[in-house]
């Protein structure tokens, strides 16, 4: 019976000239393979480094902020992009790499875990050797609507619409004080008996502060508490969103 299927498959072979696929083939599929692995890893460990470099940048703001804040502030500008950004790039490494020469072998969370440790790892290198801030860079100056994706203190500080303002302090009354905000719009904010001033600071023209209040109306914010932009609130003027930075 074997010998029988033996002699069906060489006749069908020599019917149907059917030729052995070369080695090299064989080798380049396992190369490319591996090749789109590695570049999925990398592409996963540089969005794990900006979504490193944004949670720490996110850190001093998200401390500062009362109990009842928080929660608003990371609803608003927690990094989700970057989040299912490597979400998707593990993903694709995960399938792919099943596809190599020896994927099967291996179980689910080996792959998982090596996988995640990797892009860790570089995430991690990336974000100490301020590469993830240099690609941020980058990536402000070149990618199209990246802006809006990404977080930056000054962004947080320019949503009066949910209770942030930060700016330049112009005058300052008994109870009230202009401010000009990082775009430039003057804002009238009331001064009620019952908002936290910082210890750290005296309120005074051309002090940088931070904001935490209601906004009223147009031009019009209630504070509730007072807070210097760093240090003691000395002049300090805010970078711009992305900085420009020449190739």
């Amino acid at each position: 019976m074997k010998k029988q299927v033996i002699e069906e498959t060489l006749k069908k072979i020599k019917r149907e000239k059917i030729e052995p696929t070369p080695k090299w083939q064989f080798e380049l599929k396992n190369f490319s393979v591996w090749a789109i692995v590695a570049i999925l890893i990398v592409s996963g460990g540089v969005a794990s480094g900006l979504l490193i470099y944004f949670s720490l940048g996110m850190s001093q703001e998200f401390f500062s902020l009362g109990e009842g804040r928080r929660w608003i502030f990371l609803w608003h500008f927690f990094p989700r992009f970057w989040l299912l950004i490597l979400s998707i790039f593990f993903f694709l490494a995960f399938l792919v790499f099943r596809q190599t020469k020896h994927g099967y072998r291996y179980g689910t969370w080996l792959i998982s875990a090596g996988l995640i440790s990797l892009v860790i790892f570089i995430g991690s290198a990336l974000y100490f050797s301020n590469k993830s801030e240099w690609t941020h860079e980058c990536f402000c100056n070149s990618v199209p609507y990246y802006k809006e994706l990404s977080f930056d203190r000054e962004k947080v500080w320019s949503r009066p619409d949910i209770g942030f303002l930060g700016g330049k302090v112009l005058t300052v009354e008994e109870n009230n004080l202009n401010l000009e905000d990082l775009v430039g719009t003057v804002w009238y904010v009331k001064l009620d008996d019952g908002v936290y001033i910082s210890r750290r600071i005296n309120l005074m023209p051309e002090m940088m502060i931070k904001i935490m209040g209601v906004k009223e109306a147009e031009n019009i914010f209630r504070a509730e508490e007072i807070k210097p932009w760093s240090g003691r609130g000395k002049r300090k003027s805010p970078s711009t969103i992305c900085p420009q930075i020449s190739f």
